[in-house]
């Protein structure tokens, strides 16, 4: 979640690519494994032969950094390439961003490789090659568009327009978002279901009924990305294993955001910028002594904005789920602090007012809860209204930046 101009978007990226008709794609139900190194497939294309065709795309008066960076994407495209053909994990590990949209789903490096793995090793004399390729750019990142061709000894050669999106991590090219367009409008067109089926639904809210403070539940309409998706990694104790989302809407700096249903809401703060949502471990495995005892928080977020009075960071970026004006940019941050893990993202909007959603959660279910709190955080979207009187905006598809 996974943003980009990724997932449903990629669809803008191939503009007049025509799409032949009765194209195929791989699988998205590659289920989890692992295989060793493997001579490429003859039937793929050389590295050198790749790298080639796609530089010669290059105008020969470019510049020279230019043409430095052409051939590093040349050769990280054709070694992706390669590695997929060879089942070759290190080669997939070294080609992939740490965190990452594979055919709309956003995973870990380690779960793509795990799925990539997985799909080769089950369908023996698996190859796929790459024809037309082309690049275009997009602020950091390097969009890389081609007609892939797979085949194997038990499913028939089918071609489909792919496309893999580069952006530089620890000093290399590495692919954040893999596709194709076949995928992405099937995935766009159930969202499209999902919202014109949508019944209106609510969040738990224990809170909600304090005597003191009362506020209503707060309503979910339908959500940005998709509305179910399957969970990643070990699930926490009562957990779903399929992770329904809701769209959450906050009023006085208007904004909304993807949350999961299952997670229990608390009411709004005492002047309303936002609210908490959060799910705590059932006692027995929090090891609580009584029914009393503080519950253990495995995901604890905080949604909401406030007033930036300026105070965007010099190293905010622009934010690829909003267009037009006025601008909004963004910040993210991924660390570990005091044995929980912590993540943040917040956008910065020129009409003087920031969103945030952050969020702390169990490093035990990292897999789990990380996919989670980047679907939240990649689906903020600043929304017309709130205190402000915000200006009418189109909400982005969501994807990874």
């Amino acid at each position: 979640m996974l943003e980009k101009a990724t997932g449903w978007m990629a669809l803008a990226w191939f503009g007049a690519l025509s799409v032949a008709g009765g194209a195929a794609c791989r699988s998205k139900g590659q289920a989890s494994g692992s295989r060793s190194t493997a001579a490429p497939s003859s039937s793929v294309a050389p590295a050198s032969s790749l790298a080639g065709s796609v530089s010669a795309t290059k105008p020969a008066s470019a510049p020279y950094e230019a043409v430095l960076e052409r051939q590093a994407l040349d050769s990280a495209l054709a070694h992706w390439n390669l590695a997929t053909n060879a089942a070759d994990e290190r080669g997939l590990e070294a080609a992939y961003a740490k965190n990452l949209s594979l055919y709309e789903r956003i995973v870990t490096r380690s779960e793509a490789v795990k799925r990539k793995l997985d799909y080769v090793r089950k369908h023996p004399g698996f190859t796929q090659t790459l024809e037309q390729p082309s690049w275009s750019d997009t602020g950091e990142q390097r969009i890389a568009k081609f007609r892939k061709t797979s085949s194997s000894q038990d499913v028939p050669a089918s071609s489909v327009d792919a496309y893999l999106v580069f952006k530089q991590s620890d000093g290399a090219w590495r692919i954040v978002d893999e596709g194709d367009l076949r995928t992405a409008r099937k995935v766009g067109a159930g969202v499209d279901t999902a919202r014109r089926n949508w019944k209106e639904r609510v969040w738990d809210c224990p809170d909600c009924s304090d005597p003191v403070m009362p506020d209503d539940p707060p309503i979910a309409s339908p959500p940005l990305g998709p509305d179910r998706v399957k969970a990643l990694g070990p699930v926490p104790p009562g957990a779903p294993e399929t992770v329904e989302y809701g769209r959450a809407g906050f009023p006085r700096f208007a904004s909304a955001v993807d949350v999961p249903l299952f997670l229990k809401a608390t009411a709004q703060s005492a002047n309303g910028d936002g609210r908490w949502f959060y799910y705590d471990a059932p006692s027995a495995d929090a090891g609580a002594p009584s029914p009393s005892a503080e519950p253990k928080h495995l995901l604890y977020c905080s949604i909401g904005g406030h007033f930036s009075y300026g105070n965007e960071p010099a190293k905010a970026k622009l934010d690829p789920g909003h267009v037009g004006e006025p601008k909004v940019r963004y910040t993210t941050l991924f660390e570990k602090r005091d044995g929980e893990l912590y993540y943040e993202r917040y956008i910065f909007a020129d009409d003087g007012v920031m969103n945030f959603v952050y969020c702390t959660f169990d490093p035990v279910y990292e897999a789990y809860f990380y996919a989670i709190v980047q679907r939240m955080g990649r689906s903020m979207r600043a929304i017309s209204g709130g205190q402000t009187e915000r200006v009418q905006r189109a909400s982005q598809p969501y994807g990874v930046e």
